[in-house]
């Protein structure tokens, strides 16, 4: 059989053949477009081998002794709009499964395995949707409930000791069930709802009354978020839109931009001091994503990603000290972590914890909470089936006698308000002040003073003082026949005078 005249050819002429003339300007272009392809991919996996402080970080469950355990008929039935457990430096709220929305008060500082009945709880009328605590009353909590009204509970200093069903007061406005209840990050008695009315709103507790509506939105509002100077709120809604407002000067947005495509939910925070905004939420196939936009352009998101499927909605928790953003999913066994910056691709991954028993929630504490003499940089309360987990975030480090002061800046104070509703509502934009974390006994690290050179196996290695295998060989005969030459006193044998050789004539 024949051969093509192309198997004649060269190796060099195939190659002329290919880049001739006869290549067209489609083909140019295509190669082109594979080129700048590739040069993206290279730079996007190039860029992320930045070198992350906290990329090895470790999440540790604390001893059983302070878990709080035995936790009967855990209500899982709470939308997914709510974060579904909460708590605070004192104690922590669980939904329990019963009719008229019962809430169990658990307190912190008295771990141990709950008793199987007779466990006093917050009763309401109605099922609960969502609620809070206030951050700046260890004793007050909002909760959110399905016929519209919206609950303010006192709680006794020492705990619930018995059921209660009559609150501190509640508020009315809404006209539908309540989707969830966010308080205001800096002024006292501020907080914000939205309800299946469509309507955001956004009420004083001093005066237990309504003062702020938003508008705009044309179907459900999955979340709402303030930004850290507490100017401004985000919602993303279910008709696909990021919205942020300026609610103090007018009812309508200052900016809106594409979100998730998904109906399933959705959450963002304000991240880097404000000037971005992270999102969490699904595509069209219902896998887990989340985004970056820039809160100065929300046309499109700076960086995307697909994380997994999963029917829960990641709740994202921002530990702005570090530019963590910690993510979790109801009824998942994994932690997921990212590093924000403000260089791309923006998003860094960190180290993902995984646990033995399914995370129905986290909630996590104030800064100041955080034990920095360990290098605890993040600590939260861990929410199982039958449990409530203290988990402690921590960075590896070799010097621990010393403060370590690159970890942990100085940080704003978001456990006391900065403003009474009065003044914020009056445009007030006081911002918290900032405080060093580190212990009086400490030293920065940054002062330390540089650590003495240790000697390793290797470094005494000195090419003037190497011997060669033959030196080696050469010195050992001669230490042998040195040793074996010495002798200090003859042996009486060897002085001994022989017989004369006639003697040995018979």
């Amino acid at each position: 059989e024949e051969q093509s005249p192309v198997h004649n050819l060269t190796d060099e002429e195939k190659a002329a053949d290919v880049i001739g003339d006869d290549i067209t300007d489609e083909d140019k272009v295509e190669a082109e477009h594979r080129e700048d392809v590739q040069k993206k991919v290279s730079a996007k996996i190039f860029s992320g081998v930045r070198q992350s402080k906290f990329k090895h970080l470790k999440c540790k469950t604390l001893h059983r002794s302070t878990h709080i355990e035995n936790i009967r008929k855990l209500d899982r039935t709470v939308p997914g709009e709510s974060n579904f457990f909460v708590a605070n430096k004192a104690r922590c709220v669980v939904p329990i499964e019963g009719s008229g929305g019962l809430l169990s008060v658990f307190e912190l500082n008295s771990p141990g395995k709950l008793p199987d009945t007779g466990i006093p709880v917050l009763e309401h009328h109605t099922k609960v949707t969502d609620y809070a605590w206030d951050p700046f009353n260890d004793n007050r909590l909002v909760v959110a409930c399905d016929d519209a009204k919206i609950w303010v509970w006192e709680i006794p200093k020492n705990g619930l000791t018995e059921t209660l069903t009559t609150p501190k007061g509640t508020l009315l406005g809404h006209m539908e069930k309540i989707y969830f209840v966010v308080f205001h990050p800096l002024a006292r008695d501020i907080i914000v709802t939205s309800a299946y009315d469509m309507t955001v709103r956004i009420w004083d507790l001093a005066e237990m009354k309504e003062v702020i509506q938003l508008m705009e939105h044309q179907d459900q509002v999955f979340c709402a978020a303030w930004s850290p100077d507490g100017k401004y709120l985000c919602t993303v809604c279910k008709d696909g839109k990021i919205r942020i407002f300026n609610p103090r000067k007018s009812p309508n947005p200052i900016m809106e931009g594409p979100g998730p495509d998904g109906p399933r939910g959705a959450r963002a925070v304000f991240v880097l001091e404000g000037n971005y905004l992270f999102v969490s939420g699904f595509d069209k196939q219902s896998r887990r994503m989340i985004f970056l936009y820039d809160t100065g352009d929300l046309s499109q998101p700076l960086y995307e990603d697909s994380i997994d499927e999963s029917p829960a909605i990641l709740i994202p928790y921002y530990d702005e000290d570090s530019n963590t953003v910690f993510l979790s999913g109801r009824g998942n066994g994994q932690l997921y972590a990212y590093e924000v910056a403000t260089e791309e691709p923006y998003l860094f991954p960190l180290a993902t914890t995984k646990f033995t028993t399914p995370s129905q929630a986290f909630a996590f504490l104030p800064k100041y909470l955080c034990d920095v003499k360990n290098v605890e940089f993040a600590k939260a309360y861990r929410l199982t089936q039958t449990t409530v987990e203290p988990v402690s975030f921590t960075v590896p480090r070799v010097r621990l006698e010393f403060f370590q002061d690159d970890l942990f800046p100085d940080t704003r104070v978001t456990w006391e308000p900065t403003m009474t509703s009065k003044e914020w509502l009056a445009g007030s934009n006081q911002q918290p002040r900032s405080i060093s974390l580190k212990p009086k006994d400490m030293t920065p690290l940054s002062l330390a003073p540089k650590e003495t050179h240790k000697v390793k196996k290797f470094d005494s290695y000195n090419p003037e003082t190497y011997k060669t295998d033959e030196q080696k060989k050469e010195e050992l005969l001669s230490a042998m026949t040195n040793k074996l030459s010495k002798q200090e006193d003859p042996l009486p044998q060897d002085l001994a005078e022989g017989v004369d050789e006639d003697e040995w004539d018979d």
